[in-house]
């Protein structure tokens, strides 16, 4: 597996409102705990999976994963149409995953796949005004240097 883990993060171009997705949540989970809590836990669920997907460089595995967390977060509401337009022309042109990053609502989008398809994409969605970088995971992650 490669160190390099290329992520296309896409601007939805709407401030993510975090206390709107929080009571978003709120609302759901006290008309119908039993359901909002089996979304909440099966979100979990699929971070754990990943967690190791990403330990294992498995990257399409963690697409996959990607996506089914991105449509409990559709179930959830915390999710709009212009995420979805983001993640329907991704997904169309070749990323493995895409799902809403942060606490919904706006903010961004985070896309991953090989860097060719990523960088096609990135153009693409800033041809109908979504701006975006590609960036990488290194999977070291932090490292803590003793001085010598």
């Amino acid at each position: 597996s490669n160190a390099q883990f290329p992520i296309l993060v896409t601007y939805t171009n709407i401030i993510h409102d975090t206390k709107k997705a929080i009571n978003k949540i709120r609302n759901l989970k006290e008309k119908n705990p039993r359901i909002s809590n089996a979304y909440l836990n099966s979100i979990g669920n699929i971070t754990n999976k990943a967690k190791l997907d990403l330990i294992e460089g498995k990257s399409k595995k963690i697409g996959a994963l990607m996506n089914q967390n991105h449509r409990l977060l559709e179930k959830l509401r915390i999710s709009n149409e212009t995420i979805s337009e983001i993640r329907e022309i991704a997904l169309k042109n070749g990323a493995w995953g895409s799902k809403l990053t942060g606490a919904g609502l706006g903010g961004c989008v985070i896309s991953i796949g090989k860097r060719s398809k990523l960088e096609n994409i990135n153009s693409i969605l800033s041809q109908e005004g979504f701006k975006g970088f590609i960036t990488d995971i290194n999977k070291k992650g932090v490292q803590i240097e003793k001085k010598r």
